[in-house]
């Protein structure tokens, strides 16, 4: 959260502003082949939607299903 205010739209220079990065636990894809990337795309986006609101983020989840 916060890289927009690093980067804001049509910027080229970066601006300091603290940041929160979240990491999950890993999503297994061994055994995986070409036709489970629909199900690792759903699995992984479920996880992000998870780290999201857990940070107290839900909102941008929200925005960013509208923008799909």
């Amino acid at each position: 959260a916060g890289t927009f205010d690093i980067l804001p739209k049509a910027h080229l220079l970066l601006r300091p502003h603290p940041i929160t990065l979240l990491f999950g636990e890993p999503i297994e894809t061994a055994g995986m082949t070409y036709d489970d990337r629909h199900g690792l795309m759903e699995r992984t986006r479920a996880a992000i939607e998870r780290l999201r609101a857990a940070s107290g983020d839900a909102a941008r989840v929200d925005v960013a299903r509208a923008a799909r």
